[in-house]
């Protein structure tokens, strides 16, 4: 008797950890599924170029080693390397349904119409808070030199 309710217990376990199994790996093929419609690996790449040019703006000195940069990001920052940590932050914030409606958007016209916009219209957005940030810079500065002076006084 006690070997069939062990059996039994056993068949469970191993049928529900199955299952949970199966459910994570269609829970991170949606997570793919999404991501390749969205090209996140082309995304990534520009990133990266877009990171090398800030880089250069930035700092001067390094103009004349973009290739040190380029194959420096090209080989920590690759879809390769953060494809899994990628799938794992979308399947952490979305459900397997949530994913493939996510995924029939973006496979639509609007959704790649999005795709092909959004990232403009983040740096339009950026810009427009940097102009606005820069046109009330004084304000900033008259703040910060009124706390140095009653830091002073103390």
């Amino acid at each position: 008797m006690n070997n069939k309710i062990i059996i039994s217990a056993l068949c469970f376990f191993l049928t529900f950890a199955a299952f949970i199994q199966a459910d994570e790996a269609s829970h991170k093929k949606a997570a793919n599924d999404l991501l390749v419609a969205m090209d996140i690996q082309k995304m990534l790449e520009k990133s990266n170029e877009r990171m090398v040019t800030l880089q250069l703006a930035r700092n001067k000195k390094i103009i004349g080693y973009e290739n040190v940069l380029n194959d420096f990001y090209n080989k920590y920052s690759n879809w390769d390397i953060v494809k899994d940590d990628v799938i794992k932050m979308y399947t952490e914030k979305f459900t397997e349904a949530e994913l493939n409606e996510l995924t029939k958007f973006y496979k639509s016209p609007v959704g790649q119409k999005a795709l092909a916009e959004i990232p403009t219209l983040m740096l339009e957005t950026i810009a427009a808070g940097q102009k606005n940030i820069q046109k009330n810079l004084p304000e900033l500065q008259k703040q910060i030199q009124k706390l140095q002076e009653e830091k002073k006084k103390e």
